[in-house]
């Protein structure tokens, strides 16, 4: 970038303006990478579904039961 024919005040504008950029970015990437704030987020969502229909909630664990016994079944089953 060039700031030929610039101003004074104009450099330092854009030099703020770009500053406040950088500053609005790195915090996006610091909230992305924010695992107890994502965590939060997750279970502030989880406790909203449930509390709007467990139903979903009670099936998928039914679901994750059935295939954690068909593993431990498969596992400790002998296969002649």
């Amino acid at each position: 970038m060039s700031f030929d024919g610039m101003t004074t005040k104009e450099i330092a504008a854009k030099v703020s303006s770009t500053r406040t950029e950088l500053r609005e970015t790195l915090d996006g990437i610091e909230n992305a990478f924010n695992v107890p704030r994502q965590l939060g987020r997750l279970g502030a969502w989880a406790r909203t579904s449930w509390n709007d229909d467990p139903a979903p909630w009670v099936a998928g664990s039914a679901v994750a039961v059935g295939v954690v016994a068909v593993v431990i079944w498969a596992i400790v089953t002998k296969h002649d």
